[in-house]
């Protein structure tokens, strides 16, 4: 017969994601658990039970304990799933993603002050993440094309919002969060790429101006910042 102690069957049958016994001490005993608790909660499109989910917003403050390879290996997983908003507004809530990138916590909530912007800062951030392919340099460069947008605003005199420079600056604060993370320098200079050239973007291109882009960026990325600009552009409006 079937042996279930814990109740799995019915779990699985409900899409709750429980922890076996406290959830508070096995995230004691392994601070990387909390990470895969939202890992799995995207990969099987499940819940997570209100305890686990309380464990996790209390026991959050572990993470910062985590080498930075364990916690690169988690969320190269968690950006590379079909839809990782889902996670990323979870982890957010349980105040995860603030111990794990902490120069985000700035964008959450915060109103870009601009008629093509209908959505705040953060949900714009995670929407492109969702747009762009399942390619980890692109979802590095779409969770960070816009991370120092706070830092960049001045107001016109029509009270319109304007971000001068944040995609220099964005790309200087991604490669230091890579480098945090003891990232392939491979990953860091696509991603570095990308977003400091995510904003030369015009209506028309001429030849001579396609040559110039390319020789910039180099084959090998233009066509990942093709991609990253159209999901900046579907998420804009």
């Amino acid at each position: 017969g079937v042996v279930d102690p814990f109740g799995g069957r019915e779990d699985l049958k409900n899409k709750t994601l429980r922890a076996v016994g406290d959830p508070a001490r096995r995230f004691s005993e392994d601070a990387l658990r909390i990470l895969r608790a939202f890992r799995f909660m995207g990969q099987l499109n499940m819940s997570l039970e209100p305890a686990l989910l309380a464990a996790a917003k209390k026991e959050a403050y572990r993470i910062e304990s985590l080498s930075a390879e364990r916690v690169a290996e988690e969320m190269g997983k968690i950006l590379l799933q079909d839809r990782p908003s889902r996670v990323l507004y979870a982890m957010e809530e349980a105040g995860v993603l603030d111990k794990l990138f902490p120069e985000l916590t700035p964008t959450v909530g915060y109103d870009q002050r601009n008629p093509h912007h209908d959505k705040t800062l953060f949900d714009h951030i995670l929407c492109v993440v969702d747009h762009t392919p399942k390619k980890l340099p692109l979802r590095y460069a779409g969770l960070f094309h816009d991370v120092n947008k706070p830092d960049t605003l001045t107001i016109d005199e029509t009270g319109k919002g304007h971000f001068f420079g944040h995609d220099t600056m964005g790309a200087e604060t991604a490669k230091e969060i890579l480098a945090r993370l003891k990232s392939q320098k491979a990953l860091i200079r696509e991603v570095d790429v990308l977003i400091r050239e995510h904003m030369k973007v015009h209506d028309t291109m001429t030849d001579k101006a396609l040559r110039r882009q390319i020789r910039r960026v180099g084959e090998d990325y233009i066509l990942d910042l093709y991609d990253l600009m159209a999901a900046d552009m579907a998420c804009t409006w």
